[in-house]
């Protein structure tokens, strides 16, 4: 595979936008209130995606689907994309966009740390504990090799089969 232009585009592209992102928020920072420019924000983007989506969100079952989950689709939003957008937005009152953009790029590996010494540590029935990466809620042994199978909502390990 090599490099056309438009490869190059689309690889550019998704970095320039979440720079831009911050470049606009702080010069739009000194003219409205960050809550107020986020909300302004995702309702464009709601404006621009929608006639993209609507044949997904056009049909009865997938609309089905949606309102069977509106209260878990709308924390998520709240919480993952509205809260981040709306700190990132009170953050770029007082700091650069430089600044903002490598703490919040930085996001992921924070989380992956924290989440393996809080959420994914293993307290074995002998008293030891092993720290993962992925989730666990079963009793494991110490040298006991699990298998990994992704769920609908977590991980779950389990004892693999052997070879027959």
């Amino acid at each position: 595979m090599h490099l056309t232009p438009r490869l190059v585009f689309f690889l550019v592209l998704p970095p320039l936008l979440w720079a831009g992102n911050a470049v606009v928020g702080r010069l739009a920072i000194g003219s409205m209130d960050p809550l107020w420019l986020n909300a302004v924000r995702w309702m464009l983007a709601f404006v621009l995606l929608l006639p993209l989506g609507w044949r997904a969100l056009g049909t009865l079952a997938a609309r089905a689907q949606i309102r069977a989950r509106w209260t878990h689709l709308a924390v998520l939003g709240l919480i993952g994309v509205g809260a981040y957008n709306a700190l990132q937005y009170m953050a770029l009152r007082t700091s650069t966009p430089l600044n903002v953009t490598l703490i919040a790029s930085s996001a992921p590996v924070w989380m992956m740390l924290i989440g393996a010494e809080y959420l994914y540590t293993l307290r074995l029935a002998g008293g030891q504990t092993v720290l993962a990466l992925v989730p666990s809620h079963h009793d494991h042994d110490v040298g006991q090799w699990i298998g990994i199978r992704p769920a609908v909502d977590h991980v779950v390990p389990f004892a693999p089969v052997p070879p027959a």
